[in-house]
Order: structure tokens, then sequence, then C-alpha cells
């Protein structure tokens, strides 16, 4: 019988998650899979791994490109960013990231919901 951790893993696998964004989710997803103890859940377990290996390689293999890939016209020109997009890249950058570290911050929201539709009464 499907349960909300298999619903969770099939969506986590159609949604192509950054890997630093969707990185906390995966370890209790997986133990949630494994520990069902169902076929549906090992299934989607090591579908999941599968899918974090293809994301590595493909991320990883961009990076390798921007980085370190000599550029295809030879054009080594500075480019100008503007403020503005560096200050947007900054924040969401560190929002990610401080998310990422305590996910809490989000998830934890959903503690006040009832508190906050009763205000509306």
């Amino acid at each position: 019988m499907p349960s909300e951790f298999h619903a969770q893993a099939w969506f986590g696998l159609h949604t192509g998650r950054e890997p630093i964004a969707g990185q906390p989710a995966d370890g209790p997803q997986q133990s949630a899979l494994v520990g069902a103890d169902t076929t549906m859940g090992y299934v989607l377990a090591v579908v999941m791994a599968l899918n974090t290996v293809i994301a590595a390689f493909y991320y990883l293999n961009v990076a390798r490109a921007m980085w370190f890939d000599p550029a295809p016209d030879g054009d080594v020109t500075p480019v100008r960013v503007p403020a503005g997009l560096v200050a947007a890249i900054v924040i969401s950058g560190a929002v990610t990231i401080i998310l990422g570290f305590f996910p809490g911050l989000v998830t934890d929201i959903s503690d006040f919901a009832p508190s906050l539709a009763s205000l509306g009464n």
C-alpha cells in the first residue's frame, strides 16, 4: 500500500530537484522507504539513489564545463554583471544554503498554522 513517503519520493523523482536544496529530504525519505519494508519502498529507494548518481554526474559535468574547459571561441573578456543581479544571486544562494542546513525554519511553519487560522475567526 503506498504511503506518504512513497508519494514524496515519487514526486521528488519527477521534479528535478537541485542537488543542494533537495539534499536534506533525501536521507529521511530513503530511510522511510526502506523502513516501510515493502517492495515498492525498496524499488523507490533504489530509483532515488540512481537518480542522485545521474544528477551528480550531470551537475558535476556542468561545473567542469563552466570552470575548467576553455572558452569555445577563445573570448576571455570579463563579463560585466549588474549589481542587482549579483545581489539577487547572493541572496538566493544564502537562503538556499541556510534552509539546506536548517530546513526546520520552513517546515516548522506548519506548527503555527492552526493558531494563525484561528486569528481570522
